[in-house]
């Protein structure tokens, strides 16, 4: 396109742009479609791989060094990581009047760091983008909050306040969902959360950045990024450089930085470091969501799970796309117990389920999950299974690890039994 453009000067092109934010999104991994729609003009011109490997600046670029949208402190976490540090905050955002959202925090840097509640992630069925109940429901709050004070303005203003954003789009769609409900504005919610792609040229004062990422899921490619070239980069560097006054960092950092996944030069490792040296954590404590009713909406809002009654007079048959439903509904009511026999535990199958246990628990009932030891579910199954186990245990559920054992059982309140062939903590799509 800008090759077409191009063909109508008579003397000179100039193109502006930042080849260090997000490429095009292309969805096809076809040769053509990566040189021909993802690629940029920075890169096909060679001056992206001489200023990102060579730190070289050809004699055809010229660097646009002023900002004018952040304040220093939030500027300065993008500068130290993305820009070689030769970016500089006008004078005039310096000199400007600091709108701080919360009372008696000065720092335009700040950070939540959730691995004590022990967040789950989980991939959205059918899809590889992740969602995480609890910082949703922990982001659903602080945003009450900031309304409650009067900070986000009247209901029906253009908001100019405050953006949510996260690296997968599930996450976002949870995030909308909740905090439309909770501002009385239904699908509107979109307006405050959204992806890091849709707020590329967008600015808030406040942005609040949830890194999602979290036991029960494999650390996403977006927070793998080690090299200026991966796209995760250029993801990252747009999130953390939407605010005006204040950028607010949720993630699990105990995760995060022990995770075997993660590289060891990966970027979130070095801004989780950044964010606790220049930054300030934020008491949430008033915040967040222990309430089993929260945490239970806040699931079924991710996966939409229905509200099922099962016909209690006989004996019913389900099949993969109606058992779930169902099967939620009797734990939902569950008053004493819940025992789970499955011979595999996939994370895909046991992160969709883990907010309806922890709420259970929350409630007062006993969860118990009977599964092969690791060594017998094979190498697709056995990676980060010692992990999986141990964080579910963690939030109280009882584990028992039975050799040779087949049952797809599920037994409830010792009144309700679920008997097939269909794994309920690893089955996918079959």
């Amino acid at each position: 396109m800008v090759y077409y453009a191009a063909g109508l000067a008579q003397e000179k092109v100039i193109v502006a742009g930042d080849f260090r934010q997000l490429p095009p999104i292309v969805m096809s991994d076809d040769p053509l479609c990566q040189e021909w729609l993802k690629r940029d003009i920075f890169s096909a011109a060679g001056i992206a791989e001489a200023v990102n490997e060579r730190r070289e600046y050809p004699a055809t670029l010229v660097c646009l060094e002023e900002q004018f949208r952040m304040q220093d402190d939030i500027c300065g976490v993008v500068n130290h990581f993305f820009y070689d540090n030769k970016l500089k905050t006008a004078a005039g955002v310096r000199s400007q009047q600091k709108d701080r959202p919360f009372h008696g925090v000065f720092k335009g840097l700040l950070y939540v760091d959730t691995s004590g509640w022990n967040p789950w992630a989980a991939l959205r069925l059918g899809t590889y983008s992740r969602y995480n109940v609890l910082h949703a429901l922990l982001i659903r709050n602080i945003a009450v909050k900031l309304k409650e004070m009067g900070y986000l303005g009247a209901v029906g203003e253009v908001n100019l306040r405050l953006g949510v954003v996260a690296p997968y789009a599930a996450q976002c769609r949870l995030l909308a969902k909740l905090i439309g409900e909770a501002f009385g504005i239904g699908d509107r919610g979109s307006t405050y959360a959204a992806t890091v792609h849709r707020f590329q040229g967008n600015e808030r004062d406040v942005i609040i950045c949830d890194l999602t990422d979290s036991t029960g899921a494999r650390v996403g490619k977006f927070i793998r990024a080690e090299s200026l070239k991966d796209d995760g980069a250029r993801l990252l560097n747009v999130a953390l450089s939407r605010s005006r006054f204040c950028t607010l960092l949720v993630a699990n950092f105990k995760f995060l930085r022990k995770n075997k996944r993660m590289p060891m030069r990966a970027y979130v490792r070095g801004i989780l470091d950044y964010f606790e040296q220049h930054g300030e954590p934020l008491d949430v404590s008033d915040c967040f969501p222990f309430n089993p009713e929260e945490i239970m909406r806040g699931h079924q809002a991710a996966t939409d799970a229905a509200t099922f009654q099962v016909d209690q007079k006989g004996l019913s048959v389900f099949t993969a796309g109606t058992f779930y439903p169902a099967f939620e509904a009797d734990c939902r009511a569950a008053q004493k117990e819940i025992v789970v026999f499955s011979p595999f535990m996939t994370e895909r199958a046991t992160g969709r389920l883990v907010e309806l246990w922890r709420a259970k628990i929350a409630d007062g009932v006993r969860v118990r999950f009977v599964t092969k030891p690791p060594r017998e579910q094979g190498t697709l199954f056995e990676q980060d299974l010692p992990e999986r186990i141990g964080g579910l245990r963690e939030i109280g559920v009882a584990i028992d690890l039975r050799a040779r054992m087949h049952e797809k059982v599920a037994f409830i309140d010792r009144k309700v039994v679920w008997v097939g062939s269909l794994n309920i903590h690893s089955h996918r799509d079959t």
